[in-house]
Formats: structure tokens, C-alpha cells, sequence
């Protein structure tokens, strides 16, 4: 399905947690997904990117915010 999405649109994954966990935990729980997502796509950490300008409900919504200037 990831491989799918690959082909049609550009695909990136925005969370909340520190910045690293998304590549640890599916380097140990996903391994072909890991492989896909350190190749293929963008990880972004709301949370390390905004937590020091706003609060934790702000954090996904300011990384969105700032994919128009990406």
C-alpha cells in the first residue's frame, strides 16, 4: 500500500514524538517499511520543531502549516 502512494503523490509522516522514534520503532517493528521510509520519506517531528514557539496542541498543526514552504 506504502508502495502505492509512493508512485502517486509525495508521501511524508508528521508526528508528535521525538524526532528519531518513527526511524527507531519501525527499524525494529517494520523493517521493510524502515527501509522505505529512510529512502523515500520525510519524517518530521512536530514536537522538536514547535514545541519551543507553541503548545502541544499547536505542534501538527504549525508542522502542516509549514509544508507551504517546503
Amino acid at each position: 500500500l506504502l508502495n502505492n502512494f509512493l508512485q502517486v503523490s509525495k508521501v511524508l509522516i508528521i508526528t508528535n514524538a521525538k524526532r528519531g522514534w518513527v526511524e527507531y520503532s519501525s527499524s525494529i517493528l517494520l523493517p521493510k517499511v524502515h527501509n522505505m521510509i529512510i529512502k523515500y520519506i520525510p519524517v518530521i517531528s512536530a514536537r522538536a520543531e514547535f514545541e519551543h514557539l507553541v503548545g502541544i496542541k499547536e505542534w501538527k498543526k504549525e508542522a502542516f502549516m509549514s509544508l507551504n514552504e517546503i
